[in-house]
């Protein structure tokens, strides 16, 4: 619903697994380009395997090299940025709707993994790449796949949950006629002028409820995801050098450059001319591939850094009472997902 998801993908040979056919849990190990500003539903979380990147979200931007863990809450506007080439990041994407089926919760995070401390960070590491390297690929993978997300989700929320109130948008993913079609709106005519009054008839409601809607399903205003889209498209344009700054603002709907700067500096910490200074042949060529190709698993560099985080030693404090018992759940619902899945696939066979 909010911003695009990304490419389905991936083939056996390539560092990509796909948990159901809707795609609400995957997990890949992609190369960074440009900026791909973007934001939906899902929670991401993700590591740095090789290379420096600039990693900028929720208008803070912060430099990441190799082992650098970041984490993507639900609707948060976030986009990577190649400084080095062959940079590479594992990355693990889930819907709020597969964990709260899973773990039978209605709100999942927010999660900071600012908050981690060194040996929490290391676990993390840790799963994400086992789970990288596991794969989905047999009933028995499955599961201990499943072990392994459920335990992370145990790990974010015992050490790095957000304080009440703090950062938190309904992560409900069921579509929303109202919203449907305002966003279909905006995404048909962000180039143009767009007032609320235009979005509340698109709606069919009146602006003021259209507002409490967007704020209570995407925690943002009607005219700040009008303001998201139109930097989307425009940091795609930034790419061609053989445009001006003033011709890009205007084609995507900044009233003039003036805007477009100040947009654009809020939401990632820099000027459009000093994003462009920034953009390398290297990153440039990534993007025609971005997130439809994956790094192959024979790539011996990747492969090397993943297991090497996935054979450090587990540095995890023993649980106390109250979490080994959520852990003992997870794991028996690992168990109860991973028998259907072999009855399911007996009944095929």
């Amino acid at each position: 619903m909010a911003g695009r998801r990304h490419d389905a993908g991936g083939h056996p040979s390539e560092y990509h697994c796909a948990f159901d056919a809707e795609q609400r849990l995957v997990q890949y190990v992609y190369a960074i380009g440009t900026y791909h500003y973007n934001w939906h539903p899902a929670i991401e979380v993700s590591v740095l395997l090789t290379g420096e990147v600039e990693f900028c979200a929720d208008g803070a931007t912060r430099r990441l090299r190799p082992g650098d863990l970041c984490l993507v809450n639900s609707n948060v506007g976030h986009a990577t940025l190649a400084i080095q080439p062959d940079s590479t990041m594992v990355l693990l994407h889930v819907e709020p709707s597969f964990l709260s089926a899973a773990l039978g919760s209605g709100r999942i995070g927010p999660w900071d993994v600012d908050l981690a401390s060194r040996e929490t960070t290391a676990r993390l590491r840790l799963l994400l790449a086992r789970m990288m390297l596991t794969g989905v690929d047999s009933v028995e993978a499955r599961a201990a796949y499943l072990r392994d997300l459920f335990d992370l989700v145990a790990t974010l929320s015992t050490s790095c949950r957000m304080s009440e109130g703090t950062g938190e948008t309904p992560l409900g993913d069921a579509p929303n006629e109202a919203l449907s079609r305002t966003i279909d709106h905006v995404e048909r005519h962000f180039r143009d002028r767009v007032t609320l009054a235009q979005l509340g008839q698109a709606a069919g409601y009146n602006p003021t409820y259209l507002s409490q809607l967007f704020s209570s399903r995407l925690g943002m205003s009607p005219s700040a995801y009008l303001t998201r889209v139109r930097l989307r498209e425009a940091t795609r344009d930034l790419g061609d050098p053989g445009r001006r700054v003033a011709d890009v603002a205007v084609a995507n709907g900044f009233p003039d450059v003036k805007a477009f700067n100040l947009a654009f500096r809020r939401t990632f910490g820099k000027s459009p001319t000093e994003y462009r200074k920034l953009l390398t042949v290297e990153t440039a060529a990534v993007d025609p591939y971005f997130r439809k190709r994956f790094v192959p698993r024979h790539d011996a560099v990747v492969s090397s850094v993943l297991e090497g985080f996935a054979a450090t030693a587990d540095p995890a404090p023993r649980p106390d009472e109250d979490l080994r018992d959520e852990l003992a759940s997870m794991e028996q619902a690992a168990r109860n997902l991973a028998s259907r899945l072999a009855s399911t696939t007996a009944r095929w066979s």
